[in-house]
């Protein structure tokens, strides 16, 4: 588990995997895992890439510390994921096109 709250969206994530002292450990699967010490926190090597890479650490310490921007650039890149091809996808199956204006209630003149 990444965060002990793994319902709720919120920069917890980036505050465990920097604050968090992390030692690989085998489980019983066999697999490996990072594991904060002395919590039951884990972690992928593909997460602490993001704290040792400087780039992405920059990214991750604005994240931790500040909730708002997290949830507003969140908000942002779900939008995008879920507008992606929304209107013409790969198969031209899909919802035929439409633009915003459409979306938009129409106001009458008094």
């Amino acid at each position: 588990m990444w965060t002990s709250n793994p319902f709720t969206i919120n920069n917890q994530y980036f505050i465990n995997l920097l604050k968090e002292e992390w030692e690989l450990v085998t489980l019983s699967t066999g697999k490996q895992q990072y594991k904060a010490v002395g919590k039951d926190l884990y972690m992928l090597q593909t997460d602490l890439v993001i704290r040792w890479d400087p780039e992405m650490l920059t990214a991750a310490q604005d994240f931790a510390s500040d909730n708002q921007l997290f949830l507003a650039e969140f908000r942002a890149a779900w939008t995008r994921l879920m507008n992606a091809d929304r209107f013409d996808g790969p198969f031209k199956n899909l919802c035929a096109a439409q633009t915003a204006q459409d979306d938009l209630p129409t106001s009458r003149s008094s």
